[in-house]
């Protein structure tokens, strides 16, 4: 399944460096390994897939709710 979030140009610039693999996030889309998340940065239009990796949910710390994505860049092909 493919997710679409929109994301702020600092972020968007982060996840795209491949600096950021990894977001906190709530957990109301129900992700799963292997989805795909597209990011988008709306006043240029970019997109950026990338697949989730691997799910943390009981973390220590974590909110309710909450979970941890672990991201990787989408292979095209």
């Amino acid at each position: 399944m493919t997710h679409t979030l929109d994301v702020v140009e600092g972020l968007y610039q982060l996840l795209e460096s491949g600096r950021k693999t990894f977001l906190c996030i709530k957990d109301d889309r129900n992700y799963i390994v292997g989805d795909t998340i597209a990011f988008q940065y709306l006043p240029d239009r970019k997109e950026l897939k990338m697949g989730v990796a691997y799910l943390e949910v009981e973390i220590s710390g974590l909110k309710k709710d909450y979970i941890i994505l672990g991201l990787k860049p989408e292979i095209v092909g």
